[in-house]
């Protein structure tokens, strides 16, 4: 399932460049200007009566969070807009970039509470750690690890947020209790996914966000869910299976059978040469 699922999202994001590139120009955009924020308040200036001595403007270091923590925000309701669009691409449907920005709107405001929960998160754990990182104690050195333990495991769960609200449409509470339903049932794949995203992060750096960017990766972690859901479906459908190890038993090969018909045999050679592909189907 993960090979069918790296290839899938692989020609998904080809054949929609330009639907995902067009709306990671905002994402662009409102990361460049949280640039700009924090290079005009972010100050470091000498101590007089110690020129070795860096000081840092109390204030600078407040509004450096608090640009991060609506830059988080909006980003997260920027790329939650993608969701329709990121949706009818794992369906196998057309997208529009029309779609997105009606999308905008519709999608704000659910948005917009996931995306600050995530920068609350983010910045208690900018926060926090070091805070008891450099408390120089056995303590302080536990509670920071323990912080960063405590905080991968939300994020880990958290992941999964705007695939299932994409996917599912429940609301926000719920949503937040299926992300700890689908990290507890899937948890190795919550951690494939996540290096996944980070590996997806780590290539739109080199792009400059703009591919896969931000929105490539909601579109990988939508077709990720979207495929595993079929377990839950295949569970419901085998109600009778009382052995677990019969039920962790799930026939991947068959329950992706009819996306890798649809997929077609769609290779590398199919992109650089597609009249060779056309011509041996």
């Amino acid at each position: 399932m993960i090979l069918f699922l790296l290839k899938k999202n692989f020609f998904d994001g080809w054949e929609n460049i330009i639907n995902i590139v067009v709306p990671n120009l905002l994402n662009v955009l409102t990361v460049a200007l949280a640039a700009v924020g924090f290079w005009f308040s972010f100050s470091a200036i000498p101590d007089s009566s110690n020129p070795e001595i860096i000081y840092i403007n109390p204030v600078s270091i407040f509004l450096f969070v608090l640009i991060t923590f609506f830059a988080i925000a909006l980003l997260i309701v920027l790329v939650g807009a993608f969701g329709e669009n990121a949706k009818s691409i794992s369906n196998f449907e057309s997208a529009a970039v029309s779609n997105y920005f009606s999308c905008l709107k519709k999608s704000f405001k659910e948005n917009l509470k996931f995306g600050f929960l995530v920068s609350f998160l983010i910045c208690s754990m900018g926060i926090g750690i070091p805070f008891y990182v450099h408390l120089d104690s056995f303590y302080g050195v536990a509670l920071g690890m323990f912080l960063m333990g405590f905080c991968i495991l939300i994020f880990l769960a958290l992941q999964w947020f705007l695939p299932l609200k994409i996917l599912l449409g429940d609301n926000f509470k719920k949503t937040l209790f299926k992300c700890f339903m689908i990290l507890v049932d899937n948890f190795a794949f919550s951690i494939f996914m996540a290096l996944y995203s980070l590996v997806l992060f780590a290539l739109s750096i080199f792009m400059l966000l703009f591919l896969p960017g931000l929105n490539g990766i909601l579109l990988a972690q939508v077709n990720a869910l979207r495929l595993r859901l079929y377990k839950y479906d295949w569970l419901e459908q085998h109600k009778d299976l009382k052995d677990v190890k019969n039920r962790k038993n799930i026939p991947w090969d068959a329950l992706i059978k009819e996306d890798e018909i649809i997929l077609g045999k769609k290779n590398f050679k199919s992109i650089l040469m597609p009249w060779k592909a056309d011509h041996e189907d």
